[in-house]
């Protein structure tokens, strides 16, 4: 990271191929994320315990009121507003499987949690979306 702010901010120009490359392989690291997390719970049973239906409401309906709070704090227009609104609102991020994993920490919760805000996602993001365009 330190590098690439130096490479940015200190003027210096990477040839095309060393970009192409940078992109191509940072391209692929969500599938490979969500190919991790579907050999992880390949064997895990899924539960919907009190932890994760709270975990659920935090970041959904959570994430939404602290958007939307943001929105009006920092004036945004109305378009933009609902785009930070809704994207404050989204699912748990597969990335997140990962780097729990990494770190020893409940991957089962965690992989739990990404596996059902995503399928809510299907409801959740229209009506995070009709909310957000109604409230801005």
């Amino acid at each position: 990271m330190v590098a690439g702010f130096f490479v940015r901010y200190a003027g210096i120009h990477l040839p095309e191929l060393v970009l192409r490359t940078a992109e191509f392989g940072g391209s692929g690291m969500a599938n490979l994320a969500a190919f991790s997390l579907g050999v992880a719970l390949r064997n895990q049973r899924i539960s919907f315990d009190r932890h994760l239906w709270g975990g659920l409401l935090l970041r959904v309906v959570g994430g939404f009121l602290l958007g939307f709070a943001g929105a009006w704090i920092f004036g945004l227009t109305h378009e933009v507003g609902i785009v930070f609104v809704v994207g404050s609102s989204l699912p748990s991020a597969v990335f997140s499987y990962i780097i729990i994993r990494r770190y020893g920490a409940d991957a089962a919760f965690s992989g739990t949690m990404i596996l059902v805000s995503t399928l809510l996602g299907v409801c959740t993001i229209p009506l995070a979306f009709w909310a957000a365009s109604l409230l801005l």
